[in-house]
């Protein structure tokens, strides 16, 4: 008999000791995203970087999906991403709000110890303080991004951080150190396949070289890099912008000018617009072409700066119009437009000054809140630690509890199990000594047959009849009933009928008891599989012989059904009879009955016996057909 309780004890104390290893940890990170889910947020991740520069407001609407895809689907990871995504959408135009964006994607990050959001997140709150020149807590920021970055392997984040360490080596006048920092961003970025970090880290490392030839082929080669990814319209633009004032001949310069022009144009990128008409305006007036040069920068450059509102460009736009107005010799209007440039620039750097003393306040006031918040955090750590506490021996008295019941149970299912191997034990005793009464009243019957047998012919040889025939006949009896005692000493004998096959042993047998009885006997034998345990024919002879013994005491006149199927995994025993019947609750069993348990039993079977007075009796006994060590040898 198997055990049910261990996997049911053993699957509760698996759980009690999850709980236990996690009670420290109460929040949830939310629901895990499907694979479509998930890959529906990449792609607008994709997207809102493929627009950063080019579509703005489509940019941003693609981020703002991706934050209500996140939402839905309660995915603290999601929505930290897509806070980024936000927060890059408003880099360029309100550094409030991405500084909000990035700050809210860094809160769920920290909460939940997320690595990837917050490489992210360090890097993207850098670039804010890199542009408010707080190039201390950029470096901090960096080195946290770097370190999270390199716990996930996360090598784009790792080329970015590596380039903006060069921006601030390159800000700080540090040309060498920031020399290497770009040549480790493209190697990291190469052996990786990055090829924006690969064009970028070019980019920079292009600008920094001295020869005009090998800043020309490094931007040559960014280019390059940068049409194998998607989205660096504007990094394509600016590159050849880049290269066309790296050249020295005006229409080199203008061919190369006008390829980045026609990209800004093309992606709408305003600023690289603006920057591709102005260098054009100093072709034209290099080739002593002032009518193109007035047009571009009167009629093309100074419209799209208007209608952006950048001052700063204005400004030197502004001074450039002045160069063409001087080498026009229209002096008045010169002077005009060189006040104008002053007047912009005047204006240019207060809103700079402006936007930076707004950041630096923001940065302040995040500062001072999270102080506040760890404050607050401290507090609930420690409110935190009680209740864990409380829960740790909560969990262990329940662990301890379920340990005692588990050996209650253990002790209880042990109780049990000696009980039955004692049981066990017991019927197969009873049938090994009643298998010892039938040999010896075999034997005695077998031996006391055969004296009887000779004795008896002995006398009628000394007697005369006048009728022979009535001799004969008499002596054919007794021959007759020497025979079938015979069988009945076989069939008491177990050796003897281990001999025989279980089909011809029930054949016979039901015959006999026709012959001696006015039973009838309707004997049905379907033997699908052969016996599994050598013994099993033994015991099942022994059954039906006992229910037929049975039956030649009590049912006198009637009928009887047996019905014998063996299969592979199963033995089953009808019995059917006509008799009188009896009251299973009031009666006493007798030996019969007994035997036909205990022997059932042995086999590992189940035997019902149905009996009501003046209706029949039947049994239907089952056991698997397979071999059973504990069966009784003979």
């Amino acid at each position: 008999m198997k055990c049910d309780i261990y996997p049911a004890f053993y699957a509760i104390l698996t759980l009690i000791l999850s709980l236990i290893v996690n009670a420290g940890y109460s929040e949830y990170k939310g629901k895990m995203m499907s694979k479509t889910d998930l890959d529906s947020l990449n792609k607008l991740d994709s997207l809102v970087n493929s627009y950063l520069y080019s579509n703005l407001p489509l940019s941003k609407a693609f981020a703002k999906q991706a934050l209500q895809l996140s939402l839905s689907r309660q995915s603290e990871n999601g929505a930290a991403r897509a806070y980024i995504l936000l927060g890059l959408t408003y880099l360029r135009v309100n550094t409030d709000s991405s500084l909000l964006y990035f700050d809210k994607a860094y809160r769920i990050a920290r909460k939940y110890d997320d690595d990837e959001v917050l490489a992210h997140g360090f890097y993207c709150q850098a670039s804010l303080y890199f542009n408010a020149y707080d190039f201390k807590t950029v470096v901090i920021l960096l080195d946290s991004s770097l370190r999270y970055a390199q716990e996930i392997n996360d090598y784009k984040v790792i080329a970015d951080v590596c380039n903006l360490l060069g921006n601030v080596r390159q800000t700080l006048k540090d040309p060498i150190n920031a020399r290497k920092l770009y040549l480790n961003s493209f190697q990291i970025a190469r052996a990786n396949r990055l090829d924006r970090q690969c064009g970028i880290a070019l980019v920079n490392l292009a600008l920094l070289s001295d020869a005009k030839e090998e800043t020309i082929s490094k931007l040559l080669a960014a280019i390059q890099y940068f049409n194998n990814s998607n989205g660096c319209d504007e990094e394509i633009s600016n590159t050849y912008i880049n290269i066309g004032n790296n050249q020295s001949d005006p229409d080199s310069a203008l061919f190369f000018l006008k390829k980045g022009l026609e990209i800004s144009v093309k992606c709408n990128i305003p600023l690289s617009e603006i920057a591709a008409y102005n260098n054009i305006t100093y072709c034209y007036l290099n080739k002593n072409d002032l009518m193109n040069a007035e047009i571009c920068i009167r009629d093309k450059a100074i419209p799209i700066a208007l209608s952006i509102k950048n001052e700063d460009w204005l400004a030197t736009l502004y001074d450039t119009y002045t160069d063409v107005l001087l080498k026009k010799e229209d002096f008045k209007n010169a002077t005009a437009y060189a006040r104008k440039a002053l007047n912009s620039r005047i204006e240019a750097d207060r809103q700079q000054a402006a936007d930076q003393v707004r950041l630096l306040a923001s940065l302040l006031d995040l500062k001072n809140k999270e102080l506040l918040l760890k404050n607050r955090e401290a507090q609930l750590f420690s409110e935190r630690s009680k209740v864990q506490e409380f829960r740790l021996w909560f969990f262990i008295v329940v662990l301890l509890l379920m340990i005692a019941i588990a050996s209650v149970l253990w002790i209880n299912h042990q109780g049990r199990m000696k009980l039955q191997k004692e049981q066990f034990h017991s019927a197969k005793r009873i049938i090994e000594l009643d298998e010892y009464e039938k040999n010896a009243v075999a034997r005695d019957l077998h031996d006391l047959t055969g004296q009887m047998q000779v004795a008896l012919l002995h006398c009628f040889d000394n007697i005369e009849m006048s009728d022979k025939a009535i001799f004969d006949n008499v002596k054919a009896k007794i021959n007759e009933v020497t025979s079938s005692t015979r069988r009945i000493s076989h069939r008491l004998n177990s050796k003897m009928v281990g001999k025989s096959g279980i089909n011809g042993l029930i054949t016979e047998l039901c015959e006999d008891i026709e012959n001696i009885t006015d039973l009838k006997i309707s004997l049905e034998v379907d033997l699908f599989s052969p016996l599994g345990e050598k013994n099993a024919s033994f015991h099942i002879f022994r059954i039906i012989q006992e229910m037929l013994n049975n039956a030649a005491k009590y049912v006198i006149h009637g009928q009887i059904s047996l019905h014998l199927i063996v299969d592979k995994k199963r033995i089953l025993i009808s019995y059917l009879d006509t008799g009188p019947g009896f009251d299973t609750r009031a009666s006493v069993a007798g030996m019969g009955l007994i035997n036909i348990r205990e022997r059932v039993k042995l086999l590992g079977g189940e035997a019902i016996l149905k009996s009501i007075p003046s209706k029949g009796t039947s049994w239907d006994i089952s056991f698997p057909n397979k071999s059973n060590e504990l069966i009784f040898e003979s």
